[in-house]
């Protein structure tokens, strides 16, 4: 037999991951993935967001890879974590360039205070017909 329990935002446990993220007392928060395996494209994926006041974040991202590949993609999720402990996506954006070894984007949105938010990056790099991903995770920052 299946049960829920309702947990509130301001009750939620600092000292305890949500899907791969703390809860930290920063203003911003920021992930690299870096790939160290030889014969991959694909070298780092970065993400990061940070409080500017008046309820709008920043939120940003990159990917790089080891040489120039055919299309490199930096898709970025800014995901709300719920009063159940889970993220959510809040908005999202997609992006990427053609021919070239980096690819990034940046924005500033309005959120809901109130809320914890992190930023989820999805990464790819597309050689030859050979794609590959990698994901980074922020932790979570608290925008009133």
């Amino acid at each position: 037999m299946a049960s829920s329990v309702t947990v509130f935002a301001d009750s939620l446990d600092k000292n305890i991951l949500y899907d791969g993220s703390a809860l930290i007392d920063e203003d911003y928060a920021e992930d690299t993935v870096t790939i160290l395996t030889r014969g991959n494209h694909l070298a780092q994926g970065h993400g990061y967001i940070s409080d500017k006041g008046s309820r709008k974040v920043a939120v940003s991202g990159s990917t790089s890879c080891h040489k120039t590949c055919d299309k490199v993609i930096c898709n970025l999720y800014l995901e709300q974590l719920s009063d159940n402990g889970g993220w959510y996506t809040y908005k999202y954006w997609t992006s990427y360039t053609t021919n070239a070894y980096t690819h990034s984007q940046t924005k500033v949105v309005s959120v809901a205070g109130g809320h914890w938010y992190r930023v989820r990056g999805v990464h790819s790099a597309v050689l030859n017909g050979v794609t590959e991903t990698v994901a980074s995770y922020t932790n979570g920052i608290w925008i009133d």
